[in-house]
């Protein structure tokens, strides 16, 4: 074998996770530029401002920011979900990576995994929907706590929330998980210092899109009775859960998921893909 070829080979093997995880990413991007031009029937309703709209004012700031962009409006939103699958990917590599540093078969799968989920791709890119930004969030503040920051992973997650309300279910499940952690005062006062500091941010990104701090308080929690399309109550029970299945389907997920993984110390490839694919039935069959 001649040098230049052992160097070569060489190279790879020492950067076979980057190798991999390049190749993956453009096969995930490449196949996202197909549904990008695919709208639902009530795409509309992304950008229509009507009452009892579950959609968060954070969101409809950002979606007006990007609206300066040079593309389509939808597409507009359509990237934000892209950037957010990429970014969650991403943090959950570095997650496994944390409690399984030497297994990068592993962390290339759930990398893998992440971007090519049915509900991932189905949520984001074709629905048009920014989940994955959100929970983009979320996993950085986890990934920074982890590395014993704390005001930081509080703003990331607090974002989070703002953003997409039904991650304030994951962020204090979270921090219950955790509490060993910390004061048992500490625990209780920081819990109902962020829940007063969302409801108050909820009230005031409302004031920017010219309605009251009121009508901010009553949108954190619209999703619970709203139909994020309509507006209206929902008509009966099981419309309710389904709805639920859908909000919380790619959090659900992808958070699911990973924390399975983190709490084992062998894990295979096929325990996490049939974990997954339990959680994508339960959280997010609807979408289909």
């Amino acid at each position: 074998m001649l040098k230049t070829e052992r160097k070569l080979i060489d190279f790879i093997e020492k950067h076979m996770l980057i190798f991999q995880m390049f190749l993956v990413s453009a096969l995930a991007l490449y196949i996202r530029r197909i549904p990008i031009w695919w709208n639902t029937d009530d795409v509309a309703a992304y950008f229509d401002f009507h009452e009892n709209c579950t959609q968060s004012g954070l969101y409809y700031l950002l979606v007006r920011a990007v609206q300066y962009l040079p593309m389509l409006p939808v597409h507009s939103i359509k990237w934000i979900s892209v950037i957010g699958d990429f970014g969650t990917a991403v943090l959950c590599l570095l997650l496994v990576q944390g409690k399984n540093r030497d297994n990068r078969l592993l962390q290339v799968f759930c990398y893998t995994l992440c971007l090519f989920s049915p509900v991932m791709f189905l949520r984001g890119v074709a629905w048009a929907q920014i989940d994955s930004f959100a929970v983009m969030l979320f996993l950085l503040g986890w990934l920074l706590w982890e590395k014993n920051i704390r005001i930081v992973p509080g703003v990331c997650m607090l974002l989070s929330a703002l953003l997409y309300p039904c991650m304030l279910f994951f962020v204090f499940w979270f921090l219950w998980s955790r509490r060993e952690e910390m004061k048992e005062s500490t625990f209780w006062i920081g819990n109902l210092g962020f829940l007063s500091v969302w409801l108050i941010l909820c009230g005031l990104v409302f004031l920017p899109l010219e309605k009251s701090f009121s009508e901010g308080l009553k949108n954190s929690l619209a999703w619970l009775t709203y139909d994020p399309v309509t507006g209206q109550s929902f008509a009966t029970g099981l419309d309710w859960v389904l709805e639920m299945l859908v909000t919380l389907g790619l959090p659900g997920s992808v958070i699911g998921g990973l924390e399975f993984v983190r709490r084992q110390r062998k894990v295979s490839a096929f325990a996490v893909l049939l974990v997954h694919f339990l959680i994508t039935v339960l959280f997010g069959s609807r979408m289909f």
